[in-house]
């Protein structure tokens, strides 16, 4: 057996007898759980034995729920498990064919030799024991959940204004503390493009243009936008900050991430759809589907929160669930109906299917149909005559296309008084 240089010191606390389950080899318990008497979970795991097989060495360490419910999702491998316990420290323990043990002795990663730690990559196998119910009762793992936000409250708190946290989950490439950079880079330029389309709706309502093409334009995007700040360790967290213009804009920036949130869980409930092509922008739109193509494509999970000291809102989402709110934005059609008085001229009618052309005074051209109750009187209706016309503008919208008008004429009143068009 290799010789462990540790700081060797009696461990009167780790006297447990049974354990609450095995989560590697049910035959030889070579890993098992143990409750540390607080309510956690407390790991032995077997490490090493003796040329004639008769004494055998164990690591104690205690780990956190999250991370032991981890590991039993298969977000974690047994490598980084057994490298995170929750004091720093191990435990060793070796045991002689007689049954008597040592006393436990407290070392750190670094004195155990690299023999003793699993290969990387090897992920918890379900048919290896039959224990994971009784784990999931015992430590309720089903209620615990990942958080730094304890962390991110206490940045906010420093910066004087709210900050996002990301908090990823699950999806290819994510790992317990790692992401492949390029997924990484493709869900915060997601998140960020939303983020800014949202804001610029806020700032120059919804039926504003394309705000972030030209130069002229430059200064009202500038610092629509966020930052990342700081990393944090869970499966795969990070900070973003808001930009800000000066300090004044804080209360505002404050304000409108708010209201993007709104518009993430708005989305999710009944008629959400719905309000979402009605109240944002076609860019915000296509933003929020861009967001829900990647954690689809992906296979993600995310929770997505806004904090501002001791205020959170959050925003979770699965790839099955952005599936489903995919299909329900897509299936959505919203009408946007409005009505307007003009003055001018038919230059095109047909009398059978009530069909027209009609210019203004000011040049604007329709085309479109007379309501059914004044289309029997088409052939009344004369070129080269002024007309004062009611005319209604339905606007179709669809998130995957974009809005297409189609007019109605409501009625038509010729105006006898002002000169008509000259031939």
């Amino acid at each position: 057996m290799q010789k462990i240089w540790s700081r060797a010191e009696h461990i009167a606390s780790l006297k447990a007898k049974k354990p609450i389950g095995v989560i590697l080899s049910r035959s030889m318990e070579i890993m098992s759980v143990y409750d540390d008497g607080n309510g956690n979970p407390l790991i032995k795991t077997w490490v090493d034995a003796s040329d004639d097989g008769l004494t055998n060495r164990y690591i104690w360490f205690d780990v956190t729920k999250i991370l032991l419910k981890n590991l039993l999702e298969s977000h974690i491998d047994f490598r980084t498990f057994e490298e995170n316990p929750s004091s720093f420290q191990y435990h060793v323990v070796t045991v002689a064919a007689n049954g008597r043990s040592s006393f436990p002795a407290a070392v750190t990663r670094d004195e155990l030799p690299e023999t003793y730690w699993a290969k990387d990559g090897v992920l918890f196998d379900p048919q290896e024991t039959d224990d994971v119910p009784k784990l999931y009762r015992k430590f309720s793992l089903n209620e615990v959940r990942e958080s730094d936000l304890e962390e991110v409250k206490s940045e906010s708190k420093m910066l004087g204004h709210g900050v996002f946290y990301l908090h990823i989950t699950k999806g290819k490439g994510v790992g317990y503390g790692l992401i492949d950079t390029f997924k990484l880079a493709h869900i915060l330029n997601r998140i960020n493009v939303l983020y800014r389309e949202a804001r610029l709706d806020l700032s120059y309502t919804a039926t504003r243009g394309d705000l972030a093409q030209g130069k002229k334009n430059e200064d009202k995007t500038a610092d629509v936008s966020t930052d990342v700040r700081v990393f944090k360790r869970a499966s795969f967290g990070i900070m973003l900050v808001p930009r800000e213009a000066n300090l004044f804009s804080r209360e505002k920036i404050d304000n409108e991430a708010v209201k993007v949130f709104e518009l993430l869980n708005t989305v999710v409930q009944n008629e959400g759809a719905t309000k979402l092509l009605q109240e944002w922008s076609p860019f915000t739109v296509d933003a929020y589907q861009g967001l829900l193509k990647t954690v689809i494509d992906e296979r993600m999970e995310f929770d997505f929160s806004w904090v501002k000291s001791e205020e959170v809102i959050r925003y979770d989402i699965t790839h099955d669930e952005a599936f489903e709110l995919q299909k329900k934005i897509k299936a959505v059609e919203v009408h946007d109906i409005t009505t307007s008085d003009e003055r001018g001229f038919f230059t095109r009618l047909h009398t059978d299917t009530g069909y027209f052309q009609f210019e203004t005074v000011e040049g604007a051209k329709y085309n479109g149909h007379l309501e059914t109750l004044i289309k029997p009187n088409a052939g009344n209706l004369k070129f080269r005559v002024l007309y004062s016309v009611r005319i209604q503008k339905t606007l179709t919208k669809k998130a995957d296309m974009e809005g297409s008008p189609s007019y109605l004429i409501l009625s038509a009143y010729e105006i006898k008084d002002e000169t008509s068009s000259e031939e």
